[in-house]
């Protein structure tokens, strides 16, 4: 695995910073505070997600600030992987969300959850870290923060023995073996179970023996009981058939008696009607006989006659509007004369002119409209005359008018009394055949009753038999349930007792399978109790042992590299604590200069990885080592002696974080980091 670039927004000091790093020795350089280990954390965020015990998200989360996110590029066994993570504040703390990782231009959206998951397996860690708060094979060969390696070393030896299981991947012996001693208790509690279950199979053996045996004395009494049913079903068979066929006959009879209901019913209501008819036909001869003396010639000429007389009354009327048009006329005239007349009387000046008006003047135009008035009257008078003469002869006129209307109207009575006589005749026709059908089907119906009375007098007897069959089949009936219930008494004992010994089979089959699992957990017993656990027990011993010999010697080489000193050695005692002899004494590890201490913790945090890496061969992060302050304390000559130390690591990529500037002279590449206004920056 090696580490490209790393893209931060929003993370602790860090607003927007895009880090590309090389391969070879990298040292991230710069002051205390400057952002350099912020980087790291991102770089596990990223991979990792946020941990409760180690790398909780509000410490991430630039303050602020609502959300943030990571993007790391990397190759891993020659594959480009991207993978991007986010964290987003809520109003009371902050989470991860969704993100995404892209292996090879392949790319998968996940939860923070699936995105460890994709990351474990692509690192080929084990599987079992996906569930844990904190990756330990990470922590231990890749970055390791140095107080956390203090903490494995001043810390409770059990603890710092359990954590180291946990990492070798050893724990599982002793978790197997505490497990087999579970699984050992379980055992014996199921053995005592199954004795107890065992305790009473002889005696459900004799009673599953002595039920059987009742139930072959059921069985005969069951097969005896077959013959008398079968003879009583045949009985209950046959006096069915009897009633069905007497049922049969008894139906046919009332059939018969419902189509002689039927033709009463029609032959009463066709003697009725041939009543109605006669009726009928008797009241319509005497109106036809009516009707024929009634004298029915008429003027068909009316219509003629009428048309004429409108077109005089027309005429009349026209000249009386002319006469009465022209008497107006002259009364407006006659109207206009005599204004004139007393306007002239009345003048004395010419309206015109204003002169005077002589008397002569006046004269000669009254008379002038006097003489006019007078034509104008004997005109009108003669209007007059000719008006009154017109309205008597228009008065004539209307009455032979009306009186033609009238005859016009005797004569559409006549008309309709014609078709009526002809309707009537038509219809007296009609009826009178109507009455020949009816007669004719009266006759066949009296035939059909008589034929149909016959056959019903023949089937009346049927309902007689009838009682008698149904009560030969009430018997045969009762026989037969009484059999039936004996038979059902019979096989309700066998199914009960079939029940039981099905049960006690199902008992006995049960304690025999039980006892067969007592032996077999007897023989697991003796295994577990007596091999297995032994077995673990000397198998995690073993390779404790063997790690502990490869750690040991890892150990003191890496300490003697960056300490130089005859009179001080390093080793590790059993339980993996560091034990440091100086001039053949036993001094505690606190006693050491705070160099020397830190000599100690890189050279237990160099061992632990090479062993890590050496157990677990096939995990993918072997080409890469982060190394965090490494050199607090140290002294020039130590300073000068990682040279040597990072020439035997022999790694792919080496991230350093470290502000001494002496590092500067042996690492392949720089990256410089300042902090200016709580902003971090590469420079």
């Amino acid at each position: 695995m090696k580490i490209k670039r790393v893209a931060l927004e929003n993370i602790r000091s860090y607003v927007k910073e895009d880090i590309n790093f090389p391969d070879g020795s990298v040292l991230l350089s710069g002051n205390i505070g400057s952002g350099k280990s912020s980087v790291l954390l991102a770089i596990e965020f990223a991979l990792f997600g946020v941990m409760r015990s180690g790398l909780a998200g509000a410490s991430l989360l630039r303050n602020g600030e609502n959300k943030g996110s990571v993007n790391l590029f990397m190759n891993v066994e020659g594959k480009e992987v991207e993978i991007y993570r986010v964290l987003k504040r809520t109003s009371s703390s902050v989470v991860q969300d969704a993100g995404y990782i892209v292996i090879d231009g392949i790319k998968k959206d996940g939860t923070a959850i699936e995105l460890k998951q994709a990351v474990i397996e692509l690192l080929n860690y084990p599987q079992d870290f996906l569930t844990k708060s904190k990756s330990l094979v990470y922590r231990y060969t890749v970055y390791t923060p140095q107080e956390d390696m203090k903490m494995i070393l001043l810390g409770n030896k059990e603890d710092r023995l359990e954590t180291l299981r946990r990492v070798f991947g050893i724990d599982k012996y002793k978790r197997v073996a505490s497990n087999a001693k579970i699984v050992v208790g379980n055992l014996k509690d199921k053995s005592k179970e199954l004795k107890g279950r065992l305790a009473d199979l002889d005696e459900k053996r004799a009673l599953k023996v002595e039920r059987e045996n009742v139930f072959i004395e059921c069985k005969k009494e069951f097969d005896l009981l077959k013959a008398p049913l079968d003879e009583a079903d045949k009985k209950v068979l046959n006096c069915k058939d009897n009633i069905k066929l007497i049922e049969e006959s008894i139906n046919k009879a009332r059939e018969l008696k419902k189509e002689m209901d039927i033709l009463d019913v029609d032959l009463k209501n066709k003697i009725n009607r041939k009543s109605s008819l006669s009726l009928e036909i008797n009241s319509l001869v005497l109106e036809i006989e009516k009707l024929s003396l009634e004298k029915l010639d008429v003027d068909m000429n009316i219509k003629d006659k009428l048309e004429t007389k409108k077109m005089e009354i027309d005429a009349i009327e026209k000249e009386l509007r002319f006469f009465r048009d022209k008497l107006q006329e002259l009364k407006t005239r006659k109207s206009l004369s005599e204004s004139v007349r007393n306007k002239i009387n009345e003048l004395n000046n010419c309206p015109t002119c204003y002169q005077i008006v002589s008397e002569e003047h006046k004269c000669k135009v009254v008379e002038r409209e006097s003489e006019k008035i007078k034509i104008i009257e004997n005109d009108a008078n003669g209007f007059n005359s000719k008006i009154e003469d017109n309205e008597i002869k228009l008065k004539l006129l209307k009455q032979e008018f009306d009186y033609l209307n009238k005859e016009l109207h005797n004569l559409e009575l006549i008309k309709l009394k014609k078709s009526s006589l002809n309707d009537k005749l038509q219809k007296l026709d009609y009826f009178k055949a109507e009455e020949m059908d009816i007669k004719k089907n009266i006759g066949e119906i009296n035939l059909k009753r008589n034929d149909l009375f016959e056959k019903w007098e023949s089937m009346k007897g049927s309902e007689n038999i009838y009682e008698e069959v149904k009560r030969k089949l009430d018997d045969a009936q009762l026989k037969k349930k009484e059999i039936e219930m004996r038979l059902v008494g019979v096989e309700s004992r066998m199914n009960s007792l079939k029940e039981v010994i099905d049960g006690l089979k199902v008992e006995i089959n049960k304690k025999l399978e039980d006892k067969s699992k007592l032996d077999y957990v007897g023989r697991m017993l003796h295994w577990l109790d007596e091999q297995f656990i032994n077995m673990m027990l000397t198998m995690e011993k073993n390779i404790m042992l063997k790690v502990h010999s490869d750690f040991n010697a890892l150990f003191e080489k890496w300490f003697s590299i960056m300490v130089n000193s005859e009179v001080i050695n390093v080793k590790l005692d059993d339980s993996f604590s560091p034990l440091v002899e100086q001039n053949g004494y036993e001094i505690d590890y606190e006693y050491l200069s705070g160099g020397e201490k830190t000599a100690a913790a890189l050279a237990y945090r160099l061992s632990l990885n090479q062993v890590i890496n050496n157990i677990m061969s096939t995990i993918n992060t072997k080409d890469l080592v982060i190394l965090d302050e490494p050199t607090d304390g140290f002294s020039n000559e130590q300073l000068d002696r990682l040279r040597i130390l990072f020439d035997e690591l022999d790694v792919s990529q080496l991230i350093i974080v470290s502000h001494e500037p002496k590092i500067e002279t042996f690492v392949d590449n720089i990256i410089r980091f300042n902090k200016n206004e709580h902003v971090s920056q590469v420079i």
